[in-house]
């Protein structure tokens, strides 16, 4: 860990987003970044960064997000962006019991070209505002998320309910995992991290 200066200071913090296709990985960053929500998809064929910064005690943070066009075989091309990375997000959608069950494929592939067991991860479950089409119960969920010993969120890109909870809670948790002077908690008080920066 390192100490922050007084002083305002900028230090950058990158993740990666991982899942299937089509579970909304891009549009969750849309919605986070710009809160901006479209229905359009493209094929992605190049890795595109969202780039935002937040604000805690008059010190700059840039949190940079990398959206990867990865595929079971082409890991290796992007060792390097992994290697960095402070955090791994698995996505995941609700209406896709089969891409839940990828996370575990995707956690072992990855832990086969880095170390997996020192990086902040977590889950993000997308499209809880879908009324009918549900596949994953809860407690799948629950249940994968301890296998590869991680939380998880629950949010919708298309509504925006539980996205910057998500993305907020994730990044609060890795800068104070990472500065020694920034902690979870205040005066025995729970820190909320949509009232510790400002996005």
């Amino acid at each position: 860990k390192k100490n922050l200066p007084c002083s305002k200071y900028m230090d950058t913090f990158d993740y990666i987003l991982i899942g299937d296709a089509e579970v909304g990985k891009t549009s969750l960053l849309n919605r986070f970044c710009y809160d901006f929500y479209s229905s359009y998809k493209k094929k992605k064929k190049r890795p595109e960064i969202f780039t935002i910064s937040t604000i805690n005690d008059n010190r700059e943070f840039k949190l940079q997000f990398w959206d990867l066009p990865m595929k079971d075989s082409n890991i290796e091309d992007y060792k390097k962006i992994l290697q960095k990375a402070d955090g791994i997000i698995f996505v995941c959608s609700y209406n896709k019991k089969e891409s839940l069950k990828r996370i575990l494929i995707w956690n072992k592939l990855l832990s086969s070209h880095i170390d997996m067991s020192k990086k902040n991860k977590t889950i993000f479950v997308n499209k809880n505002d879908l009324e009918y089409d549900v596949e994953i119960p809860e407690d799948d969920i629950k249940r994968t998320s301890n296998e590869i010993n991680t939380d998880h969120y629950s949010m919708s890109a298309k509504t925006g309910k539980g996205v910057k909870k998500a993305f907020g809670g994730f990044a609060f948790r890795t800068i104070c995992k990472a500065y020694s002077d920034i902690s979870p908690s205040s005066n025995g008080q729970k820190a909320n991290p949509n009232n510790c920066y400002i996005f």
